[in-house]
């Protein structure tokens, strides 16, 4: 814009200046009025996302599906990979993991004809993380012939050789199991299951098969 001292006296145009001077303040306001974004557009729809104090865009205005960098590798958040696309080894589940889930996992136990007193009837190395409920709920077993009197098994679960849950599994004379454990226990890979017969055997009772349910 001109300013006006730079008009002289008598000059005859300066009408014209002065509209030209007004032509140029009228684009400026223009571009900038054709570039602005009014504040009732922040954080609508085809507007502009707000600031939070840090100077960031606030999460409540990511899309959906959008993980932020601060949840990687957090709990609850999403793994990272290596250099290589692969999950890294200490993302992985420890030895043993895979319990606590829903997926079923049976495990299935059989001895054939009358077992002798306190017999091993089976052991079984688990090869990956189980979950077994408390009451070893949802196992069932069978047996070719019940016993003449109720008859107990013993049911226990190692780990490097120690006991780390035990539970019974109770037979009646009409073949009933009844299976109880005080507790829910989880194994981890490498533990060992245990099923004893009673010290005493029973004189009949024979084929005894059981799977003892659990999720993985």
């Amino acid at each position: 814009m001109t300013p006006l001292s730079t008009y002289a006296t008598g000059d005859t145009d300066y009408v014209s200046k002065l509209n030209a001077d007004n032509s140029a303040i009228v684009s400026a306001v223009t571009a900038v009025e054709t570039g602005k974004q009014d504040t009732s557009a922040k954080g609508q729809p085809n507007g502009y996302a707000g600031l939070d104090s840090g100077g960031k865009v606030p999460s409540g205005t990511m899309p959906s599906g959008v993980e932020l960098t601060v949840n990687k590798g957090a709990n609850s958040g999403y793994c990272p990979l290596d250099s290589t696309g692969k999950v890294p080894t200490a993302n992985l589940p420890t030895s043993g993991g895979g319990g606590g889930g829903t997926t079923p996992f049976y495990v299935p136990l059989f001895y054939p004809g009358k077992p002798p007193n306190a017999a091993l009837l089976t052991k079984i190395v688990l090869p990956v993380g189980v979950t077994f409920p408390s009451s070893l709920t949802g196992s069932l077993g069978d047996t070719g012939t019940p016993p003449t009197a109720s008859t107990s098994l013993a049911v226990a679960f190692y780990r490097a050789g120690s006991p780390q849950q035990t539970g019974t599994i109770t037979i009646s004379t009409a073949g009933v199991f009844t299976f109880a454990m005080s507790a829910s226990f989880t194994s981890q890979a490498g533990d060992v299951l245990k099923v004893t017969n009673q010290a005493t055997a029973d004189a009949t009772c024979a084929d005894i098969s059981a799977t003892l349910s659990g999720t993985r």
